[in-house]
């Protein structure tokens, strides 16, 4: 305490040097010097320190250090400090920290007792007088003030601020006694220090002593007095923000059980407010209204209708509550016909489960005269019954198909025979087969791509061409032509800013109207071209390099780089040249070799030059051409601009080679399974959604036709190989999937790696995206159906769709390929990727529409590593199932399911096995019938077992 008293000589004897010590130990949270201190102060000291604070409070002095713990420390310092050193109870109540009642009540409630009755009533009353500008800071006055109330036998007046303090204390409450209320990021559970008879103080944890939430409340004094100010009428008004306390499930039902709020009034508003159905969130809370109030059979026998139009309706939250009462309530023949068509045609397992139960013990009930189920259960009509377990046999989950077929033959006993066939749908002994579809591989081909228009000569057609192919489907194209002007000249920087600034005010971003209102305005020449190319050309990283050089071109692809190369050249050029070289001809980008023959022969009887990157993309757009055909390039020439007079540099004699050589090599890739690939840009891309499933892209399959060094302004390594390192890129400008597909159409698996880069990011542009993987012209290899496996399994039903479109039109090309797609599937179900259900759902639709043969391999697959697992995995029964209705037009030599049996002939009746053991069934049915002779009579040749 030396460097106390030597501050005190001098400061003087104003006191402000004690608040001074006082914030310095708040600010530190210390408590163990707190009691040191508050202990060596003396009488006087006391008494000057106390007028200081009551004139200009205690400000909070903050030294080092942020976190939950220390804002804790500092509260409960601070309260203790208040409570010991105020003077008046009213005083205390003003400047207490209120939050340090959810940290240590038990020691306030004992400085508050130790105080006096005098002290502590004051602080009661001044702490309940008046209400809060914030509501929920009101919390801890409850916490103290009730315990404290109980031991004074104080019955304060029901003021405003008693009402805030209550209300915040029951909605604290109910969320603690739900589990979900959070202080500071700590879980709290519903608990209350109470004094004793022998002045002991004793936390009470009401959940770990057996009671209920109704039983809680009782145990306030003011709870009658306060809860009839909480309730409104409407009692459960719709609102926006913050749930009144009224709505509360648990508060509403102990008000209803404490006679306080007419129960009938609540259910029947709870009702009513739900047939209207509003959002989901709101019925999910109804629900839990009604759990509370619990709802049973007399609440809804004068409400079968208003209940049918419910469930029918809502969420399935609604409908959980609802069933078990409705089904209690002595239901009419009709309603019940109708319920079941209801709750079947729902998904809600549970429900059907329930209603399943129930139907059963109907029907034994009318099958039987006297037995224990007509007790409990009503007798329904033999018709009712039958039509209700009519809808279930209707369901794809087998099990419960099986048990509606059994009760239909319990009910049918007795009944004479059908000669059409069984109720239970079953066909009879004799009776013909049925003719199943061809689904194995009847997938009408692919539509024929459309041209793309003809465009002018001269500017007309670079900017007609960059806006049909490098702008579609979106913004990518126009933000890659102004970012490349804005990035790569200084001198145009400031004005090309300004410019596009006005555009996006104008909201006129058109490629073509941009491209042209900037070529009249800025001059572009060739030292800007070669500035902009030697940029590229440094930013790039090399073979070996995982890293771009230059924080501007961050991100930046091989393909990006040349597509911003080539749109400086086609700017220099577009005054001077008849056409694009590049232009597409079709709507996926390829260019024509007749179009690409008829440009060359343009260019020479203009004598025109040819830019270097345009005749590259010309080459690399360019559709498959037989090697013979490349003796119709001769004959003219077309020299390069800006170049010396070197024949191996004319554009005829560089097409020539290319197509004599073969053209464009196809793309190599393979999967990859291991540990993630070296971030390149800090970012974890070297997995997909987290996972080390990955696709290796790694280059040409063989040599170019023509040498990359006749191309000296590419990028360099454009054909080097696509690494990981420059896959799993992302950037701004989007020059990624769609640009990679406008650029290389054959190379169908670089924009598959794009697609799979955007899915991992969880990019909006996903489903989007693999619309352009199913426009590209080349095979599908590892990343393709990679991709398409992602997207089959993705959790939103438009991604499933669009991956479904992709995956027919990638098959109607002759691109798919069944046995990636298993590899694909098995890797993601390596690696927890693959989301069965779903899966097996979207490859469904894809048999349906002819392509079972695609997928088949992948399923049965699937299925037996899913069989070969020692706990069964969610989703294999969604995948047998599908296996189950369509194996009858599987050919025989694909029909075998490995594992199928020996999974079969496990003990248990789960949903998977019961789908297993039908499915090992249905094919040992399939291989009796083709061992059989066919004398079926009007099965037409061809068809399906």
């Amino acid at each position: 305490m030396e460097c106390r008293a030597l501050t005190r000589g001098e400061a003087g004897m104003d006191g402000q040097w004690l608040v001074d010590e006082l914030a310095d130990l708040v600010a530190r949270g210390d408590g163990a010097a707190f009691d040191t201190w508050l202990a060596a102060l003396s009488s006087d000291e006391r008494v000057r320190l106390a007028v200081v604070l009551d004139a200009s409070g205690m400000p909070r002095r903050q030294v080092g250090g942020y976190g939950r713990d220390l804002y804790n420390r500092q509260d409960l310092v601070e309260a203790r400090a208040v409570l010991e050193l105020a003077e008046t109870g009213r005083s205390a109540a003003k400047r207490l920290p209120w939050d340090a009642a959810e940290i240590d009540p038990v020691v306030l409630l004992a400085m508050i007792d130790s105080r006096g009755q005098e002290w502590a009533e004051e602080f009661v009353l001044a702490a309940l007088a008046a209400p809060s500008r914030f509501p929920w800071q009101r919390l801890g006055v409850t916490v103290l003030c009730l315990p404290l109330l109980a031991r004074l036998g104080v019955r304060p007046p029901v003021t405003a601020g008693l009402i805030q303090a209550w209300s915040a204390y029951y909605s604290a409450a109910a969320a603690k006694w739900d589990g979900t209320f959070e202080f500071r990021g700590t879980p709290k559970r519903l608990t209350q220090p109470w004094f004793m008879e022998d002045g002991n103080i004793v936390v009470r944890d009401y959940r770990a002593e057996g009671l209920d939430f109704t039983a809680v409340c009782q145990l306030d004094p003011l709870f009658h007095d306060v809860a009839p100010h909480w309730v409104t009428r409407p009692l459960l008004e719709p609102t926006e923000g913050l749930r009144p306390v009224i709505q509360l499930p648990l508060v509403l039902a102990a008000l209803a059980d404490g006679a306080l709020v007419p129960r009938e009034e609540a259910v029947d508003e709870a009702l009513t407010r739900l047939a209207a159905i509003p959002r989901p969130a709101e019925q999910q809370h109804l629900a839990k209204i009604l759990r509370a109030l619990q709802i049973g059979p007399t609440d809804l026998a004068d409400r079968h209708a208003l209940a049918l139009s419910i469930i029918s309706a809502g969420h399935g939250s609604v409908s959980a509550v609802l069933l078990g009462p409705l089904l209690e309530s002595r239901l009419a023949d009709e309603d019940l016909e109708e319920l079941a068509l209801v709750v079947f045609a729902r998904k809600e397992k549970k429900q059907r489960t329930q209603l399943m139960s129930y139907l059963a013990r109907a029907a034994k009930a009318a099958t039987a005269e006297q037995t224990a189920a007509r007790s409990v259960t009503p007798v329904h009509d033999r018709q009712a019954l039958v039509t209700a377990l009519g809808a279930a046999t209707e369901l794809d989950d087998l099990r419960v198909r099986q048990r509606a077929a059994e009760l239909l033959d319990l009910l049918e006993e007795g009944v004479p025979p059908n000669p059409q066939g069984s109720a239970g749908g079953q066909l009879g002994p004799g009776s013909l087969e049925v003719y199943v579809p061809d689904l194995w591989n009847s997938l009408p081909p692919a539509a024929p791509v459309a041209r793309q228009p003809l465009f002018g000569s001269g500017i007309e057609a670079f900017t007609a061409a960059f806006s049909a192919v490098e702008a579609r489907p979106g913004n990518a194209g126009e933000e890659a032509l102004l970012a490349c002007y804005v990035a790569s000249v200084p001198r145009h920087r400031r004005e090309i800013g300004k410019f596009f600034a006005s555009l996006r005010r104008e909201r006129a971003f058109d490629a073509g109207l941009v491209s042209r209102a900037l070529l009249d305005r800025f001059r572009w020449s060739q030292t800007d071209h070669e500035q902009l190319v030697r940029e590229l050309r440094e930013t790039l990283p090399q073979p070996h390099e995982q890293r771009s050089r230059s924080s501007r071109w961050t991100g930046l692809t091989p393909v990006g780089a040349l597509l911003v190369a080539r749109l400086s050249e086609a700017q220099l050029l577009a005054r001077h040249v008849p056409c694009l070289l590049s232009t597409p001809s079709l709507e996926n980008g390829v260019v024509t070799f007749e179009d690409l023959l008829g440009r060359l022969r343009v260019y020479g009887s203009a004598r025109a030059r040819h830019g270097e990157l345009d005749l590259l993309l010309a080459l690399l757009r360019l559709e498959p051409v037989p090697p013979a055909r490349a003796a119709e390039l001769t004959g003219f020439a077309v020299p390069r601009a800006n170049a010396p007079r070197d024949t191996r540099l004319d554009a005829v004699a560089l097409a020539r080679a290319w197509v004599s050589g073969g053209g464009l090599p196809p793309l190599r890739s393979e999967f990859w399974v291991g540990p993630p690939v070296p971030d390149p840009y800090g970012r974890n891309m070297g997995r997909i959604q987290g996972t080390p499933t990955v696709v290796r892209v790694s280059g040409p399959a063989a040599a170019l036709p023509v040498h990359p060094s006749y191309f000296p302004s590419a990028p360099p390594t454009l054909f080097l190989g696509v690494g990981e390192s420059e896959r799993h890129v992302s950037t701004t400008w989007n020059l990624t999937a769609e640009l990679a597909a406008s650029v290389v159409p054959s190379w169908r698996d670089l924009t598959a790696s794009y697609w799979l880069e955007s899915h991992r990011a969880h990019s909006k542009d996903g489903p989007r995206l693999l619309g352009e993987v199913a426009r590209c012209t080349g095979p599908g290899g590892p990343a393709t159906h990679l991709a398409l496996a992602h997207g089959l399994s993705a959790p939103a039903p438009d991604s499933r769709q669009c991956a479904v479109d992709a995956a027919l039109e990638i098959a109607g090309q002759g691109a798919f390929s069944a046995p990636h797609l298993r590899e694909a599937t098995l890797a993601m179900q390596q690696t927890g990727e693959l989301t069965r259900g779903r899966f097996a759902g979207a490859c469904e639709q894809i048999a349906l529409a002819g392509g079972l043969g695609a997928v088949w391999p992948a399923l049965s697959a699937l299925a037996t590593a899913l069989m070969a697992e020692p706990k069964v995995p969610t989703g294999t029964a969604d995948v047998l199932a599908v296996l189950r209705r369509h194996c009858a037009a599987v050919p025989t030599d694909h029909r075998c399911v490995e594992g199928l049996e020996a999974f079969a002939e496990r003990r248990g009746s789960s949903k998977a096995l019961t789908e297993a053991r039908a499915l090992h069934a249905a094919l040992a049915d399939l291989a009796l019938a083709d061992a059989a002779p066919r004398t079926a009579r009007g099965v037409p040749s061809g068809a399906g077992s």
